[in-house]
């Protein structure tokens, strides 16, 4: 019985868990939202036992912040987070595009060309939810190309972390035109062939976002 209750437990702490955890990454809550244990369990219809295990592993996801005395609030995201996120995607893009561009088969440059056009067309609609899921599926159809097991961990390990950071950029509208520009160029490397090209333009790619960053937060 104890067991079963210890399972159940721990169910609902994962629920809530993952619950918060997603409105966290998709910017429903935003960095400095105090999350009070009362009003959260109320709201998730649980009690606020499993709240409190799902805060505390959340904090240390560093995605909340607990202070003693104050609480728990959802973390602030910083720019050298944000930076050094980018240092590793540039890392991984660069490689994977390359690698792709040797080894991707037909049926991943039409998933490839798809993906694409699909965020494209979010794009001209401002539709941010359609344009983080075109935009991350673009960038994962590359890695599944290379056919690197390895390489499809690693990405998938970042890309969480990068998830939060993605809704972050994509509230400025103003980025999704350059962005659908230099898909284009990598889509373009990799269709041919052209493994240096896909590898400089992925680079690059990387580097004008965190450019945009650069300006954005530059008084940080």
């Amino acid at each position: 019985m104890r067991e079963q209750e210890a399972y159940s437990r721990k169910t609902l702490r994962e629920i809530v868990y993952e619950e918060l955890k997603s409105q966290i990454l998709k910017g429903k809550l935003i960095p400095g939202t105090r999350l009070m244990e009362v009003e959260l369990s109320k709201k998730m219809g649980a009690s606020r036992t499993p709240v409190r295990e799902a805060i505390k592993m959340l904090a240390e996801d560093n995605l909340v912040a607990i202070e003693p005395n104050k609480g728990a609030y959802v973390s602030k995201i910083a720019i050298r987070d944000l930076l050094e996120i980018l240092e590793i995607r540039e890392a991984i893009d660069s490689s994977t595009s390359y690698h792709a561009a040797e080894r991707i088969n037909d049926k991943l440059k039409k998933e490839l060309k798809a993906a694409m056009e699909n965020y494209n067309k979010a794009a001209e609609r401002r539709d941010q939810k359609n344009m983080i899921k075109w935009d991350t599926e673009f960038h994962r159809i590359i890695v599944e190309a290379t056919g690197n097991k390895v390489m499809v961990h690693i990405a998938e390990e970042i890309r969480e972390l990068v998830l939060r950071f993605r809704y972050l950029y994509y509230g400025g509208f103003k980025r999704c035109v350059h962005v659908g520009i230099e898909h284009k160029a990598i889509y373009e490397a990799i269709e041919q062939g052209d493994a240096r090209k896909a590898k400089i333009v992925a680079r690059e790619h990387i580097r004008t976002i965190r450019d945009d960053i650069l300006r954005e937060y530059e008084n940080f």
